[in-house]
């Protein structure tokens, strides 16, 4: 996601971008990569080791935005974005972990009085999920329900550390219901959602991401708020979901012959092999927000869509929100979650650095590509 990110800043955006790692050489070596392939000069790489307080804050000087996309949030979050505070620069990250935003979101008073915006969460989803849901809430009278769903193919190439933090997002997750934030089990949920082709018909369940949290936040009198996940095919999920009902914890180390191995790091390492074969699966991920709400006493639906990469969709969105601040776009200081991002300057962002226009064709929302 950095290296997809990092290549979109430099072809897409302006200024000088510098990629970091604890290794100069790989830094070195990846700025040089991405400079090739956006046909650029502006990448640099250097090394910091994002452990160390001191070296972190150093490294944040004289810059306009800090990206982190390392992960996971839940250990590096806030360690980071602690820093950007004393450092006094901005803050942008993908971060798609309940339990992190959880933490997150109480440094609000914090970077608030340091004057630094920090725009956290904004991927595709979460980030562009709750970006349209802020958008057909502006278009309507109340809004009742959310429910978000993406959907990815196992030839979508992903590594191993996305399909461990699927592994625990499926393993139990939290979801906004009846107008309250609640623990639901292992693959519960299940639904059967169409979703743009070339992904077509995908069985989804609850996942454990942060819109249920932050969504009640920003759009007020929602009952509903949901999140569902599924990859296919089904058989990756008909592997996990014996293990996430065990009982088990899947991060406890178990004996096998003498040698200790966890079950997330034996299910990741048996998914990724079983997705390796696979040759004959679309490589595509899609995701759908459906929000219902009430538009001049009646019932209304909007439907928005989207299709691509997992990798795409996430990173294209994280590139708007950082030339949004880059810009002074975005002008409230705090923790900012993407409700807080005005949908109409993202969608002309978006259509003005990569010529995607935001269309809508009844209830129905798609983007749709336009000539230079």
């Amino acid at each position: 996601m950095g290296r997809i990110t990092s290549y979109l800043l430099a072809k897409y955006g302006e200024g000088e971008v510098i990629v970091t790692s604890r290794s100069l050489e790989r830094a070195r070596k990846t700025a040089q990569e991405l400079n090739e392939r956006a046909k650029s000069d502006r990448i640099s790489g250097v090394a910091v080791n994002i452990e160390d307080r001191n070296e972190l804050v150093n490294a944040m000087k004289d810059i306009d935005v800090v990206v982190n996309m390392v992960g996971p949030y839940y250990e590096y979050g806030t360690k980071v974005m602690n820093a950007s505070i004393e450092a006094g620069i901005d803050y942008a990250d993908i971060c798609d972990e309940f339990i992190a935003v959880k933490e997150m979101v109480k440094l609000n008073e914090k970077a608030k009085k340091a004057g630094v915006r920090q725009l956290i969460c904004l991927g595709s989803s979460p980030g562009l999920s709750n970006i349209q849901a802020r958008y057909s809430a502006n278009r309507l009278d109340r809004v009742n329900e959310i429910h978000i769903a993406w959907a990815s193919s196992q030839t979508d190439p992903f590594g191993p550390s996305v399909m461990k933090h699927c592994i625990h997002c499926f393993s139990g997750s939290h979801q906004y219901l009846n107008g309250k934030l609640v623990e639901v089990p292992p693959f519960s949920g299940r639904k059967i959602i169409e979703f743009l082709p070339p992904v077509g018909e995908v069985e989804v369940v609850y996942f454990d991401h942060p819109e249920p949290f932050t969504i009640p936040m920003y759009i007020k009198g929602v009952n509903n708020v949901t999140v569902r996940g599924g990859i296919f095919p089904a058989d990756i999920h008909q592997l996990i979901e014996p293990w996430t009902k065990s009982g088990l914890n899947l991060t406890e180390p178990l004996k096998v012959d003498g040698y200790e191995i966890t079950p997330i790091d034996f299910l990741t390492s048996a998914t990724m092999k079983i997705m390796s074969m696979k040759k004959d699966v679309p490589s595509a991920a899609a995701q759908r927000v459906d929000v219902i709400g009430e538009k001049n006493s009646e019932i209304v639906r909007h439907i928005h869509t989207s299709v691509g990469t997992m990798a795409g969709g996430t990173c294209v969105s994280a590139f708007i929100g950082i030339m949004m601040m880059v810009k002074n776009k975005i002008k409230e200081f705090g923790v900012l979650p993407p409700e807080t991002i005005d949908p109409e300057l993202f969608f002309e962002e978006l259509k003005r650095r990569r010529k995607l226009a935001y269309t809508e064709i009844g209830y129905l929302y798609n983007f749709r590509r336009i000539e230079p």
